[in-house]
């Protein structure tokens, strides 16, 4: 089902961009009330589940981030992170972010879409632009670019896209709507606009282009409206599927009932990770991943050797028992 609101589409349900509406995407039941026990025994959990593949989100056990303030932001706006060298991934995925924030690029046999989009416009000269011309692509063939989350580090790259190649922009209804009202904080001012989307995703929903289907998925918690994606990829005769976790940090303030939605969306990712054989995690924050080191290993890959970002559903789930068990962590800190 399509609705209208001020003339953007929004996307409720499941509905195929650039092709007919599947079927509705099922999504796993979570109880609203997780089990909560001490600090301790969650943060315990929490460092158990990264070892050894997550050390970079073991830290979102400790102390949560500053909370999201002006001063904050502005005081690293104009702060370029390092260049890291762009990457082909896999046959249909490449990286194209820097030491900061990711930004990656999906390839399909229509034209490519790109989820997020760097803090500043010369990010997205340096890394998004000359990151494609260097790996063969074209970035006046970007079709769709979705934003993961309402915050500038991911939004920032928009307008000088939107304006250059005029690609279609995909965000969440909720993180949209709280971008536009500045009484509930998630939008700073100074700090890059949110695009205005063509595309408001409002529930689970599969965005289609060419023979391509990426499955979006609303995931609470690092902001409201968090886009979290599940994308298919390949490695020769290889065929995976990837989930790009849309925002990682507690960067939102003592919020007991944004720390549960963000265990909850932890436990529903999981499980959804182990029903389908998701064998690839994915950030949106170098750190958080290791993509850094991953691609590293990736280049000196031998000839039919292992992939450096393919692992097991298995493991992909530690990745979401760390977010849930830390964010219980910090929930019952507050308690």
């Amino acid at each position: 089902m399509r609705k209208f609101v001020a003339g953007v589409a929004v996307l409720t349900s499941a509905v195929a961009a650039c092709a007919p509406a599947p079927a509705d995407v099922a999504s796993p039941q979570v109880s609203a009330a997780l089990e909560l026990h001490s600090a301790g025994s969650h943060a315990e959990a929490g460092r158990a589940a990264a070892d050894p593949d997550y050390p970079g989100l073991a830290r979102l056990c400790d102390d949560p981030s500053p909370l999201l303030d002006l001063a904050r932001v502005t005081s690293r706006a104009y702060s370029i992170p390092d260049a890291i060298a762009p990457a082909q991934v896999f046959d249909n995925l490449y990286f194209v972010g820097n030491s900061f924030s990711s930004a990656w690029v999906v390839e399909t046999d229509a034209s490519l879409i790109l989820i997020d989009t760097l803090m500043h416009e010369a990010e997205v000269k340096r890394d998004i632009e000359g990151g494609l011309v260097s790996l063969g692509l074209n970035p006046a063939d970007i079709r769709y670019v979705v934003i993961s989350h309402g915050h500038g580090d991911h939004t920032g790259g928009a307008a000088y896209l939107g304006a250059k190649y005029n690609p279609k922009f995909v965000m969440s209804k909720t993180d949209w709507e709280i971008s536009q009202d500045s009484e509930r904080g998630l939008q700073l001012p100074g700090w890059n606009d949110v695009p205005q989307p063509d595309l408001l995703v409002d529930g689970n929903t599969e965005l289609t282009l060419g023979s391509t289907v990426l499955h979006l998925y609303v995931t609470p918690g690092h902001t409201p409206g968090t886009l979290s994606s599940i994308i298919p990829v390949s490695d020769g005769a290889a065929d995976y599927e990837a989930v790009l976790w849309g925002g990682t940090g507690f960067n939102f303030g003592p919020l007991t009932g944004q720390y549960r939605d963000y265990a909850n969306s932890a436990e529903a990712m999981r499980q959804r990770v182990l029903d389908e054989g998701i064998d690839i995690f994915l950030s949106n924050h170098v750190a958080r991943d290791q993509t850094d080191k991953r691609i590293e290993a990736l280049r000196e890959r031998t000839r039919g050797g292992p992939h450096p970002f393919v692992t097991t559903p298995a493991r992909v789930s530690k990745a979401f028992e760390v977010f849930r068990e830390c964010a219980l962590t910090q929930l019952a800190k507050l308690n």
